[in-house]
């Protein structure tokens, strides 16, 4: 099995907070102290950062993996003195309680390790430092809340993380899935492993410092993902590929960053994903980070959104969300109109015009709500999806100083309505035709769907000429072109 955190489960918010601060983890598998005593949580409180990461993968069968990975301030724990090797040593008890929606125990799992410590008088010296580990449960399709405790034995400080909604779901097994979207601190080989020592944080060989919280400071300037990938389509003998697509949105949904998109083989029904992205230097603030996984088999596609947050110096003391509105309420009602018009049919765009101002907000409303394919989020993720593609293409596509035309033009409509093609050919040609761009679909042939744009006016303003996808333009110069230039090379 493969395993992380899902993008689903960071849209439901399923990660709570109970204070925030600073990174490593030494793990003793045994360990005998004796009395000779230094103590940090004096306060009778432990700091907490807890979270859930589903790993619904479809080969469990009717049930699903949660982990509740939590990370602690070794500065806060007791520690007691070896006579036998003079170290410094704590102990730490986790427990997790899973509680169905009228507060009843449904199932438990707990853990029990130790960490090193510094000789009191080295206290500080190396700054705070944080412990990683991880509570694990296999809970049924339904809907709970949980409770995570963290007990340091020596002093009997604790503390506590509640999570209020936990709602599980079984996996789909008839097309490509994400599961187990992990935001992390850092992703590294794991060591040789030791026989006798169990380390929760270990997956796929990859052991994974996770950032439950999703908050980065100034020192984090790289952000690391982890993802699995199940429902492939693999077919053993043959060459099969998946592609992943990678973006990051601003806290008003606009488009930030844009890495663009790998193919690799597909060598098993199901693979691990780690991808890591420079974030230095970007400006405080909320972002969602986006995955689109593609097998290039079926042509079917999963999507994951995961909201992360920078903070700096004017952000310090803030690591929490702050929700207002969503992006798509901010809009004008002529925009929210711009937004759908290539997405309805011809009958609801008649209806659509015969209604007044009020009418024509219910109807967008009606028309969402039936789109969206998560309604226990909070976000519309159809409409969001949209919303973005719409941005994009007033920003990349406009030929007015305000970029707002961007929508109206041949490349935005096929934006709006397609998303990001899988492939774009550009070429300049003076001796055959105007500068062009061809967008590439591939579903599960070679060729796919392709769109041929020409700048006939050598101002930007590329037009659809020439398409192979029945109702839009065909053009047998074009056709006749592209073919003898062998356009169609393998991607």
């Amino acid at each position: 099995m493969t395993g992380a955190d899902s993008g689903r489960t960071s849209e439901r918010g399923y990660w709570r907070k109970t204070a925030v601060r600073g990174g490593w983890l030494s793990l003793l598998v045994s360990l005998w102290l004796v009395p000779g005593v230094w103590a940090q949580g004096t306060d009778g409180r432990l700091t907490v950062w807890g979270g859930a990461i589903v790993y619904d993968d479809p080969v469990l069968d009717s049930v699903v993996l949660i982990e509740f990975p939590f990370v602690l301030d070794r500065d806060e724990f007791s520690f007691f003195q070896d006579s036998a090797d003079g170290q410094w040593y704590g102990r730490v008890w986790a427990q997790v309680r899973l509680l169905d929606r009228d507060g009843f125990p449904v199932d438990s799992a707990s853990t029990y390790f130790g960490i090193r410590g510094d000789p009191p008088d080295n206290i500080g010296s190396r700054g705070s430092l944080r412990l990683f580990y991880s509570v694990a449960l296999l809970v049924r399709p339904g809907v709970y809340s949980a409770r995570l405790t963290v007990i340091d034995v020596v002093s009997k400080n604790q503390g506590d993380v509640f999570y209020d909604k936990v709602i599980v779901n079984l996996p789909p097994r008839d097309r490509i899935h994400v599961g187990g979207v992990t935001l992390a601190y850092r992703i590294q080989p794991a060591p040789e492993e030791n026989p006798e020592r169990f380390d929760p944080l270990v997956k796929n060989g990859l052991r994974i410092l996770p950032n439950p919280l999703r908050v980065y400071g100034e020192a984090d300037s790289a952000l690391f993902l982890y993802a699995e990938l199940y429902n492939l389509s693999y077919q053993p003998g043959s060459t099969t590929r998946y592609r992943l697509r990678f973006e990051a949105f601003d806290s008003r949904g606009r488009p930030f960053q844009d890495w663009g998109y790998v193919v690799r083989p597909i060598v098993d029904s199901s693979a691990v994903v780690v991808q890591q992205f420079d974030i230095g230097g970007w400006p405080a603030g909320a972002y969602r980070l986006r995955m689109i996984a593609t097998d290039l088999v079926t042509a079917k596609a999963d999507t994951v959104r995961v909201a992360f947050r920078l903070i700096g110096p004017s952000t310090a003391g803030d690591s929490t969300f702050y929700t207002t509105r969503f992006p798509y309420d901010t809009l004008t009602l002529q925009v929210q109109l711009n937004l759908v018009r290539y997405l309805l049919t011809p009958v609801e765009r008649a209806r659509l015009e015969r209604l007044g101002p009020e009418g024509k907000r219910q109807f967008l409303a009606r028309f969402w709500k039936e789109r969206d394919p998560d309604p226990t989020t909070p976000l519309n993720e159809a409409q969001l999806e949209y919303l973005h593609r719409y941005e994009y293409a007033n920003q990349h596509f406009s030929t007015r100083a305000g970029r707002t035309d961007g929508w109206r033009s041949d490349r935005g409509r096929i934006y709006i309505t397609r998303g990001p093609a899988d492939r774009v050919q550009r070429a300049d040609v003076p001796a055959l035709t105007n500068p062009f761009e061809i967008w590439y679909y591939y579903g599960q042939d070679r060729e796919g769907a392709f769109y041929v744009f020409e700048d006939d006016r050598s101002a930007f303003e590329f037009r659809l000429v020439h398409s192979n996808v029945r109702g839009e333009l065909y053009n047998p110069r074009w056709d006749r072109l592209i073919r003898d230039q062998n356009l169609f090379d393998d991607f």
